[in-house]
């Protein structure tokens, strides 16, 4: 996996844009399964900029799953607060 080079002033104008959006995918208490990935993936495809929700996960559980999908999915993290993690994937 290419790490994303982004500089501190790209990464806050990606904080901002995530203000205005919506979480695409809640991962719940089935995890990182199957069809849940595939979701992340499709909405990578659709928009560059996602919010991911969590719901029912401790701290070290969250940053654990969102290793999981950025590793999954070549997206790097670009803030995790509260149940709420933005990541970001360039479009090819």
């Amino acid at each position: 996996m290419n790490e994303i080079a982004l500089s501190s002033e790209e990464k806050k104008q990606l904080i901002q844009q995530s203000h205005a959006l919506n979480p695409s995918v809640t991962i719940a208490d089935n995890g990182l399964s199957v069809p849940v990935m595939k979701e992340i993936a499709v909405a990578l495809e659709a928009k560059p900029l996602i919010k991911l929700k969590f719901s029912g996960y401790d701290a070290r559980e969250k940053k654990q799953l969102v290793a999981e999908v950025l590793a999954e999915t070549g997206a790097q993290l670009i803030q995790l607060v509260g149940h709420v993690a933005v990541i970001y994937r360039p479009e090819d």
